[in-house]
């Protein structure tokens, strides 16, 4: 029950944030990172259900008429699972390589079922949405090595699976 709700709270906070980041005009997938970071962590099954609600609702705070969380959420799950089974989870540095990996997969996949659908190609088009995939990889790079020591020091007084011990333990 601890880990439903440690998920749960965990994503609010993830969406409350992306959303303030979203209202200022920037594209930053604090939501992505922080699924990818709990689904190595506490292993798909138990994190991709409430991973997929909590994405639901961040579409539906922005309005979007194609739900990209709910395309997002398992390709990341898929890149969180393939982290744990073949990546370094304890050292901060080798998070960047996922953090990337996810931050561009974010922001590939916004700008393809938002962006693109409707607008009339050109440079403007180019520029604006190649600076949402910049923004979005940056972002993705920055956050997965904050926020997986973030999450162990949490998770770790309520006695949950850590991150950075996710190689240790394959199966779940």
């Amino acid at each position: 029950m601890a880990l439903t709700v440690w998920i749960l709270l965990a994503s609010f906070l993830g969406v409350a944030v992306e959303l303030i980041f979203g209202n200022y005009g920037f594209c930053v997938p604090v939501f992505a990172s922080l699924a990818f970071c709990l689904t190595v962590a506490q292993g798909g099954r138990r994190a991709f259900p409430v991973l997929a609600v909590t994405g639901a609702l961040l579409d539906l705070a922005y309005a979007r008429a194609f739900p990209t969380q709910l395309v997002l959420v398992p390709i990341v799950a898929v890149v969180a699972e393939s982290w744990r089974r073949h990546g370094d989870c304890r050292h901060p540095l080798a998070q960047i390589l996922p953090g990337s990996a996810v931050g561009g997969i974010s922001g590939a996949l916004l700008v393809l079922l938002v962006r693109l659908p409707g607008s009339s190609l050109g440079w403007d088009i180019l520029w604006r949405n190649g600076w949402i995939i910049l923004q979005s990889t940056i972002g993705g790079t920055i956050l997965v090595p904050c926020l997986a020591p973030l999450l162990d020091a949490g998770g770790k007084r309520l006695g949950l699976p850590l991150y950075a011990k996710a190689r240790n333990r394959r199966k779940n």
